[in-house]
């Protein structure tokens, strides 16, 4: 298994880079990282049994960031671990686009998604086929559809301890099919399709459909 890193370009309340990222990086040690996790993907074949390791930062784009890694015969986990530095303002994926996710899993089983915030897009989260994954303290911001979406297919993918807030449709909508059904669980997490208020308290809540 090996281990890799990518940074922003402002080394502020940094966790894991002890320099910025760069597009010539290396992205195999904590002080070469590479500045995207697109340009990691392209440059190698991440598998299960390794850890990826977001730092804290802004990650723009204007188009979803697409994860298709083949998963069919895995036996152990792939793990992207973003900054749980939450003061710093932790790792934040962002798509200004007028269309599409900011994150979208396509055919993905086993995987580990950890302490990421996934801002504007048609969906944070889309899942397409995809199943058996953990998703862990990941926060969906100001989407303009769907904050979680999974395809009719997705099955067994586990949310735990997630936020969906400023959506403007579902926190987390499942597709039905009579033929496949699917479970998926929602743990301890929270849903606000308005901003908390200053105390703390969800102003208004969003639906949760097709899940247990």
């Amino acid at each position: 298994p090996l281990a890799y890193y990518i940074n922003d370009d402002n080394p502020d309340g940094d966790v894991y880079c002890s320099e910025p990222g760069s597009a010539t990086g290396s992205g195999l040690s904590s002080n070469s990282p590479l500045n995207s996790l697109e340009t990691l993907l392209n440059r190698y074949k991440v598998e299960h049994g390794d850890t990826v390791y977001v730092d804290t930062g802004i990650y723009p784009r204007s188009t979803p960031l697409v994860l298709a890694i083949p998963s069919v015969s895995a036996t152990n986990r792939l793990v992207i671990q973003g900054s749980p530095n939450e003061a710093a303002g932790g790792s934040v994926f962002t798509n200004s686009g007028v269309d599409g996710a900011v994150l979208e899993l396509q055919s993905i089983r086993m995987l580990d998604l950890r302490d990421l915030r996934l801002h504007g897009g048609r969906q944070g989260l889309l899942f397409t086929q995809s199943s058996s994954n953990f998703i862990t303290r990941v926060r969906a911001v100001g989407n303009r559809g769907n904050a979680f979406e999974l395809s009719a297919v997705s099955d067994q993918n586990r949310f735990i301890q997630c936020a969906a807030l400023h959506f403007f449709r579902t926190g987390l909508h499942v597709a039905a099919s009579i033929t496949q059904p699917a479970t998926n669980y929602w743990e301890r997490g929270v849903m606000a399709s308005l901003p908390v208020s200053s105390n703390g308290t969800v102003v208004a809540t969003g639906a949760l459909l097709g899940v247990q």
